[in-house]
């Protein structure tokens, strides 16, 4: 009998992404700028279609030379693993402690459950982030000092594409990292606005060729 074979995510060109064990052999960034290029900030929220692919290549632009192509790549695992937004992350929590009975519930089991449920997310998510940084031949882990610019312009864009996209006021805990108040860009230092599906692909997959190593043999070539 063969062995059950593990979930796996089919691309746009047919590779086969296997979502337990990605390998960087499977990724191809010409299918994740399709795919990124559909899947929208904020759930889909927005006033307009505002998609990954353009807060990648729009982030990538306020970062440093060394940043850039690990901006480009920090949520590209998205284009095949989905984003699970932070309200989501932070409801399965209190989805377990109802389920387990609420205050009921036996404290050690509820924080164990939580635990473990923090913990599957993080895994699934780091082991995708590590296939896309490694197929797009960056170092991994992330050098600390290119990971707290990532973080900190991450934030940046946030703030302003909340501002510029998103109804009501920014929630409180996003305007602060690690103690630190983040301040949006203005519209004019930050061009946020709709891109067609064909705009926001190429211009993706024009910023991997420019930055990411793994097309520097076609830097200078049409």
């Amino acid at each position: 009998m063969n062995a059950a074979r593990n979930p796996y995510f089919t691309t746009v060109s047919g590779r086969e992404i296997d979502l337990v064990n990605p390998s960087p052999a499977d990724i191809a960034f010409e299918d994740l700028a399709h795919h990124l290029a559909h899947n929208t900030r904020f759930g889909g929220a927005c006033a307009v279609t505002y998609t990954v692919a353009q807060h990648l290549v729009l982030g990538a632009d306020l970062c440093s030379a060394a940043a850039k192509p690990y901006f480009l790549a920090h949520d590209a695992h998205e284009g095949f693993a989905g984003d699970d937004t932070t309200p989501k992350k932070r409801a399965f929590p209190i989805v377990i402690h109802e389920m387990l009975g609420g205050d009921k519930a036996q404290p050690t089991e509820v924080t164990f459950f939580k635990q473990l449920v923090r913990k599957a997310f993080d895994e699934f998510e780091t082991r995708c982030m590590r296939a896309v940084h490694l197929a797009a031949g960056l170092e991994w882990p992330v050098p600390p000092i290119i990971e707290a610019e990532v973080k900190h312009v991450d934030r940046v864009m946030l703030l302003t594409e909340w501002k510029a996209l998103m109804p009501g006021k920014v929630p409180e805990p996003y305007r602060f990292l690690n103690g630190e108040e983040i301040k949006p860009k203005s519209t004019r230092e930050v061009p946020i606005g709709q891109w067609t599906f064909e705009n926001a692909k190429r211009l993706f997959l024009i910023a991997c060729v420019d930055h990411l190593p793994i097309y520097a043999h076609r830097k200078g070539k049409s």
